[in-house]
């Protein structure tokens, strides 16, 4: 990391079949590929993550669509569905508050010079950029057997002087099949540092409580796009300079998120976020208490990354075409199971 100029440089890694973005690991196993304000992919590259229920859709702007049961009547929040805006779900905007600087951790939003290096896998999707002194590190997956998505991202301070930030999260929600069939029909209540939501008038087999969480402090919170947005726009909503958030429900099919983020010189600090969906209070309280301990988080996408390793390695087939044993000793068997049977997306 060059911290002078603040560049993550392209590195042109040991990549099978790399085309100019990217290209495989040397076992095959991971997709590489690497994207900026100069350098933008031809179209979205999407990885669908998913276990037997729950599932998210990623791109290299991170989350597109995060569902759970049905990935068409039970979306959780927005599909754009467009290859070229490719416009998240959630956004995850940052303001340095000493100097002014503002950022988001998605690459197509505020899309910085610096490189956002984006790792695909079976099961997750790594996220790695430097802007203003801090290394940001995401890595985003589906537990095995929980009904969530767990974003954990790591804040590393490559400075000598003390980062004080403010990080809001934007989530664009649906609880349903699509945000127009229920917007005003959204309800959004915290308590604790955890953001319910419920559809009051959704399909009955779906109706269930969404939440969001994190395991830093929910400063504040909005149901209101207005408030969140003001006169701004996705790239620079009021809220990041302006007053802060109403803490109320509101109109429009959002949520935002407030957080304070104190990093020491050359400290780290973890951000993790989880979003699911559960029948009960009482049952959200209890899956939500994975974010007290990041052993337990990482313990959990280790044993996405054991369960897969077992499935793909069952098999496994040598012919004299490289491209076609990469495809067929793993990605073809991992997107067979989760595109198609469980995700159906």
């Amino acid at each position: 990391i060059n911290t002078e100029e603040e560049v993550i440089e392209k590195k042109e890694e040991d990549l099978l079949f790399y085309n100019e973005y990217g290209g495989f690991s040397l076992d095959g196993k991971e997709y590489k590929f690497c994207t900026n304000f100069e350098n933008k992919l031809p179209t979205s590259w999407s990885n669908v993550i998913a276990n037997k229920m729950f599932g998210v859709l990623v791109t290299e702007n991170m989350y597109d669509v995060i569902w759970n049961k049905n990935s068409r009547l039970n979306r959780l929040t927005a599909w754009s569905n467009d290859s070229v805006q490719n416009i998240p779900s959630q956004i995850i905007y940052v303001r340095d508050l000493k100097n002014d600087k503002v950022w988001t951790l998605n690459s197509g939003i505020l899309p910085n010079r610096n490189y956002y290096y984006v790792t695909y896998g079976f099961g997750y999707s790594k996220y790695k950029n430097v802007n203003d002194g801090i290394l940001q590190e995401t890595d985003i997956f589906v537990p095995n057997d929980r009904n969530m998505t767990i974003n954990k991202i790591r804040f590393k301070n490559t400075t000598s002087d003390e980062k004080k930030l403010k990080v809001l999260v934007y989530l664009k929600t649906v609880l349903g099949e699509d945000e127009s069939k229920t917007d005003g029909s959204v309800y959004i209540e915290k308590n604790k540092n955890i953001v319910f939501m419920k559809n009051l008038i959704g399909v009955e087999e779906f109706r269930k409580i969404a939440y969001i969480s994190s395991n830093l402090k929910i400063k504040n919170f909005t149901k209101n796009k207005k408030v969140f947005f003001g006169n701004g726009n996705l790239q620079n909503p009021d809220c990041l300079f302006g007053e802060v958030l109403d803490n109320k429900n509101g109109i429009g099919n959002c949520i935002g998120l407030e957080f304070e983020i104190d990093i020491e010189p050359y400290g780290e600090k973890y951000f993790n976020i989880i979003i699911g969906q559960e029948n009960s209070i009482a049952d959200i309280e209890k899956e939500s208490s994975i974010l007290d301990n990041i052993k337990e988080i990482d313990l959990s996408l280790d044993d996405v990354n054991k369960k897969w390793s077992n499935i793909t390695n069952i098999l496994n087939i040598k012919t004299p075409d490289e491209s076609l044993n990469i495809l067929l000793n793993g990605w073809i068997i991992y997107q067979t199971i989760v595109c198609r049977l469980w995700a159906k997306t």
